[in-house]
């Protein structure tokens, strides 16, 4: 660091002393007091203050009223002192400064400016205070176009969830955001940057493939990362740190022929699913392997072409194939919830034209099935991630504050709300075990509208089964 003194007017023997003592760095008073007098050191001091050397102002003013007392630079050294220890963060030594100029001057025209240092001291040993003792929620999610809408719903639903706890817990919680710019790069330079903030936990990116290249690094440095919508299974392979709020694709397939075998007593099984949707195809391929590996006949398992032949699927497959099995799965998946709506009760419709009706098994799609309209001796049940019917004060209050900030509650709302309450309810708790095995071995956490248990896994173990008659939600595994 080179320093900017004037020592023109310093004698050349102790021009050179302070020179040698600073360039070298060391804080030896013994060096200082040996060439530098007084006022010297106070000029210097000055002259250190001023050019933003903090740390140097105050050994020099600290040689300025310490070597004699009663000179008449005394005072003001000590309270510059005491700025220039405050300046450069050392609240302890300014205490001690200030401290002794209380003790050492009983009245001096410098007590007003004292007591306000003192206090600007006090305040920021308080923010220290709370900050140490604050729980940092880091957020990546994405503010590009065609993005920010879904990151601006995720993030009202978060920020309700931390005003509650907030409210509740007495702690003071923070939310550290970092816009993942819709990139792989952007995501892990996010993550990078919260875990040099040392957040105690990140929710984020949204997107799949976002939040595998956040996830590593999360892994790299150190950090539990819960992805709220990401659905890909490799996510969390082979990382300790890293979860899923929302249940991979293929395990809804899974979780339905589980059901179905288990509990239902369904022995025969018929797929069809969209060639078009890989979705589809992969929920379709889970459903086959676990009802395969419970001995459940695979009857048949039909790709169809395109998701317009969910409306011809009777023509394609046959009305007598469709009508032959217990339970046929229909592995309806659309990005938009007007299409999923429309794929699913043309293939509901297709499946009216056949003699003997089957169960029908179906996914998330089915939720945005006008079920009025369906006839009653068609039997259809359905997983989905999400209960758009949860009643309660709780959904209550969650709705009053959203429409507090301009939102709806929505989905992706109540995720971000969902999360983050369970996310801070582990943080919460006595520390002495490591947040990630917390949240493996926590119990169900039942927020608005999702339910969330890892149970030993680090992807959520929990969906909504719904009935089309009863309209009833079942929670489970």
């Amino acid at each position: 660091m080179v320093m900017r003194y004037k020592l023109s007017s310093v004698p050349w023997c102790a021009g050179v002393g302070v020179v040698v003592f600073l360039l070298l760095g060391v804080p030896s008073l013994v060096a200082a007091q040996t060439v530098v007098g007084e006022e010297h050191a106070f000029e210097l001091g000055i002259e250190a203050f001023e050019s933003e050397y903090y740390d140097h102002a105050a050994l020099l003013f600290s040689w300025a009223y310490g070597a004699t007392p009663d000179h008449p630079l005394a005072a003001p050294a000590m309270v510059m002192a005491a700025k220039a220890h405050y300046r450069n963060g050392a609240l302890d030594d300014c205490l001690a400064v200030l401290n002794a100029f209380e003790r050492t001057y009983s009245t001096s025209p410098y007590e007003a400016a004292i007591r306000q240092l003192r206090q600007y001291v006090q305040t920021q040993l308080q923010h220290e205070q709370v900050f140490e003792h604050a729980v940092r929620l880091g957020v990546v999610l994405p503010l590009t176009e065609g993005s920010v809408g879904l990151s601006r719903a995720l993030l009202a639903g978060i920020r309700v969830a931390v005003d509650e706890y907030n409210r509740a817990s007495g702690r003071t919680i923070q939310i550290l955001f970092r816009d993942s710019k819709h990139t792989r790069s952007g995501s892990r330079r996010a993550v990078t940057e919260l875990a040099e903030e040392e957040v105690h936990a990140i929710i984020g990116p949204l997107f799949s493939e976002e939040a595998d290249a956040a996830a590593a690094v999360a892994e790299r440095e150190g950090v539990v990362l819960v992805a709220p919508l990401a659905t890909d299974a490799g996510i969390t392979s082979g990382r300790r740190l890293v979860f899923q709020a929302n249940p991979t694709i293929g395990f809804r397939g899974q979780y339905l022929a589980e059901w179905g075998a288990r509990d239902a007593g369904f022995d025969r099984y018929g797929i069809v699913a969209d060639a078009s949707a890989p979705s589809s195809v992969k929920m379709a391929e889970a459903f086959q392997h676990k009802a395969e590996s419970l001995g459940v006949e695979v009857a048949f398992f039909h790709h169809l072409i395109s998701p317009a032949d969910w409306i011809r699927m009777t023509d394609i497959v046959g009305a007598d194939t469709l009508g032959s099995v217990d339970a046929l799965y229909l592995a309806v998946h659309a990005t938009r919830d007007v299409d999923a709506r429309i794929r699913a009760e043309a293939a509901l419709k297709e499946i009216q034209q056949t003699a003997k009706k089957p169960h029908i098994l179906g996914s998330e799609a089915f939720m945005h099935v006008d079920w009025t309209k369906q006839p009653s001796d068609l039997v259809v049940s359905y997983v989905a991630t999400y209960d758009d019917r949860a009643r309660g004060s709780d959904v209550r209050s969650f709705a009053y504050r959203m429409e507090e900030l301009g939102m709806e509650p929505g989905r992706l709302a109540t995720v971000g709300h969902d999360v983050t309450s369970m996310l801070l309810d582990r943080i919460l708790e006595p520390p002495n075990v490591p947040l990630a095995t917390k949240l493996l071995h926590a119990a169900p956490h039942h927020g608005i509208g999702s339910v969330i248990h890892f149970a030993g896994d680090q992807r959520n173990q929990m969906m909504f089964l719904f009935q089309s008659g009863s309209r009833r939600a079942r929670r489970g595994r």
